[in-house]
């Protein structure tokens, strides 16, 4: 009994300590398991904070990168838009302009022609006699085709991958933009620069010791390695692992082995700029690991020590980011700094202004030599939101102006301002929309170019013009009032006789014949007298009669044309047409033409039909056209292509300057119109084009002719 008694004691204490060891163990199993989620929590979160780290690192890096390529970007369009490009053909005037413009930068501009062939049009690189330009690799031209065919069908700003380029023999990068679309040839401008620039933005990153950041172009070839400051690594090809991870993403987390083959953690992100791009930063997978065994032994160590090292992750992690937002702004200013740098050398002023539903027009920045272009110090218009203080325009049309802008998508205006010492100055402003939104805001771009110069010699080739034109008509003109004045003298002696007759009725008769023909030769005295003085500067459009301009024009002209035997026809409609212009001007540009016709009529053979027609009918949208038509034979092809451009003639030194057509050309367009030519089966046909007068005009001119 006592030994059973013995074991039941023994099962007893042996069970109660089974139970206080279970007690004792689940806690510690609790615990156990409460910091295994920790950890793994812990883990997780360590990892996520180091992958998040890095992706900022990342999207800091492809923010320098955007930054940079941006840079370029807004060099070249600002070259586009200065102007500088408006007449592509003087080749030699855009090189010098662009080389000084590009004095400050690594790199060099090269204008490209349309395809198929893209053509080199001018460079700024410097061609050595002994430098022959290298074949251009299949490898290559399939790039440039491809970044070309973006710019020309999507009328936007490209970036190509690396290529050799057959110049400079060597590998290079291009940023490209449209030229156009007011260009005819719809030409391309290249800015072109070698990686060692991308590799020295990676160079200047402060990155962790066994970190590196490379850019890759679109075919996953190394641009810039932030470990290949001697450019060895340029041209590598990425693992094949991250070519196909990164089909189709713009941004992503990878894990895998590097180009030596230990496993690394990516952060890759894509620039907007250049969307086939890859930003990479990359840090080896045994760091983020040894990271994780440290956070393990805080959590072990004491829970002190846990926050402690929470704390300083949290602080690091302010502290990168906020290093990042630095590189960021400093990134953004240096731009700001190089595009103020070399948009204050143009001799152009280049602004951006948001318009609102509501009417209002506001400026958003203003850039350029302000002090060149309008005669003012900048510091005039600091605070002011445009120039209307002094300058001829009125609000209205100030704010007409840009809404035909937002309206047609492009505008040009003309205006003249006030000097501070007196006079007056030309401006042109040429605007182009630059975007709309949902709410109706837009925004427009556009530049400033004085055109003083410009005019003041388009009005003394004008005048000069003008009076070769009266030179031509003067022996003519004499002749036509010689007949009026010999009318007059006749009636006079006549009407003398019958005085002495006292025959009064034919005293009477012969006196109305002398007033009428003084009021012919009056009207020839004051029609060449306003042909003299020309049209006033800037007088407005009127309603114009063709009749009323034709009868002037051959009124100047019939008698020059009568000498060599020519025939006019005239048709401008039963009754005449009318078009918005100005009436002198008219003239003056139907009597050029008119002139030239004489002159190759007089050359025609013996025989030969001599004839001038001047026909009138309605247009397209609203315009009338008025053409001259002449049997003298056409003009020859390679005039035709350049027939109003200023000293372009088909006559002999002697005979012509050239500049009568191109002034025909510049005097239709400032009345809103256009003036074009071609040859049919007799003859050369030119055709005005101008705007039609509305029916209440038509109207008050026909009513103030039949008054009159």
């Amino acid at each position: 009994m006592a030994s059973r008694a013995t074991q039941l004691r023994a099962r007893l204490v042996q069970r109660n300590g089974l139970l206080v060891g279970l007690a004792a163990l689940l806690p510690m199993l609790a615990l156990a398991g409460a910091f295994v989620c920790v950890f793994l929590d812990s883990l997780r979160q360590y990892r996520a904070a180091d992958e998040g780290r890095l992706r900022d690192t990342a999207r800091s890096l492809t923010a320098a990168v955007d930054a940079r390529l941006g840079t370029f970007v807004e060099v070249a369009q600002a070259l586009v838009r200065s102007g500088l490009l408006d007449d592509i053909e003087d080749r030699e005037a855009f090189a010098a302009a662009a080389t000084r413009i590009g004095a400050g930068l690594p790199g060099w501009f090269v204008l490209i022609g349309p395809g198929p062939e893209h053509l080199v049009l001018t460079t700024t690189l410097p061609q050595r006699t002994e430098q022959r330009p290298g074949p251009i690799s299949d490898e290559a031209r399939a790039i440039l085709d491809k970044v070309l065919a973006g710019v020309f069908e999507g009328r936007r700003a490209m970036v190509s991958d690396l290529f050799v380029d057959g110049v400079v023999r060597r590998e290079v990068l291009t940023v490209m933009v449209p030229v156009g679309p007011s260009t005819p040839l719809g030409a391309a401008l290249s800015l072109s620069f070698g990686p060692e620039l991308l590799q020295n933005l990676l160079s200047r990153q402060d990155l962790p010791e066994d970190t590196f950041a490379v850019i890759g172009d679109g075919r996953f070839r190394v641009v810039a390695h932030s470990r290949g400051a001697d450019g060895r690594l340029v041209g590598r090809q990425a693992p094949a692992w991250i070519v196909e991870a990164m089909a189709g993403r713009s941004s992503a987390i990878l894990t895998g082995p590097g180009m030596e083959g230990a496993p690394y953690i990516y952060a890759i992100e894509r620039p907007s700029l250049a969307p086939h791009w890859t930003v990479a930063v990359a840090e080896p997978l045994s760091v983020q690991q040894a990271s994780a065994w440290q956070a393990l032994r805080w959590l072990l160590a004491a829970s002190g020590a846990l926050c402690l090292g929470i704390a300083a992750t949290v602080w690091a992690l302010r502290r990168e980011a906020m290093r990042d937002a630095r590189r960021e702004a400093e990134a953004l200013r240096a731009v700001r700094v190089e595009v103020d740098r070399l948009l204050g050398g143009l001799p152009a002023v280049i602004f951006l202004r948001r318009l609102g539903p509501d009417g209002t027009n506001r400026l958003i920045s203003r850039r350029g030599d302000i002090e060149a272009v309008t005669g003012w110090p900048a510091a005039t218009f600091a605070e002011a939101d445009n120039f209307q203080s002094v300058v001829d325009l009125a609000v209205a049309e100030y704010d007409a102006f840009f809404d035909r802008v937002v309206r047609d998508g492009a505008g040009t205006i003309e205006y003249r301002m006030r000097q501070p010492g007196g006079g007056w100055r030309t401006l042109r402003a040429r605007c182009r929309l630059l975007g709309q939104w949902e709410d109706g805001r837009s925004e427009v771009v556009g530049y400033i170019l004085d055109v003083s110069a410009e005019r003041e010699a388009e009005a003394r080739a004008m005048v000069a013009t003008r009076l070769a034109s009266l030179g031509e008509m003067a022996a003519g003109l004499a002749h036509e009032m010689k007949q009026p004045l010999q009318s007059i003298s006749l009636a006079a002696e006549l009407g003398q006789m019958a005085a002495a007759r006292g025959n009064a009725p034919e005293v009477d008769a012969e006196f109305e014949r002398i007033v009428e023909q003084t009021q012919r030769t009056a009207q020839m005295i004051d029609h060449l007298r306003r042909f003299a003085r020309g049209a006033e500067d800037g007088a407005p459009a009127q309603a114009v009669p063709l009749d009323e301009a034709v009868e002037g024009a051959l009124l100047l002209t019939r008698s020059v044309l009568r000498d060599v035997s020519i025939e006019v026809e005239v048709d401008v409609g039963d009754p005449s047409l009318v078009v918005r212009g100005q009436g002198v001007l008219l003239e003056q540009v139907l009597s050029n033409l008119l002139l030239n016709a004489r002159d190759a009529l007089a050359m025609r053979p013996p025989g030969a039909a001599r004839r001038i027609r001047l026909a009138a009918a309605y247009g397209a949208k609203g315009t009338v056209m008025l053409s001259v038509a002449d049997t003298g034979g056409g003009i020859a092809p390679e005039v035709m292509t350049r027939l109003f451009e200023p000293f372009v003639t088909t006559k002999g030194p002697e005979k012509g300057t050239g500049l009568g057509l191109s002034l025909c050309h510049g005097l239709v367009h400032g009345m809103a119109g256009t003036i074009e030519a071609h040859n049919d089966t007799e003859g050369a046909v030119f055709t005005i084009t101008l705007p039609a007068a509305s029916k209440e005009e038509t109207l008050s001119a026909r009513t103030k002719r039949t008054a009159g």
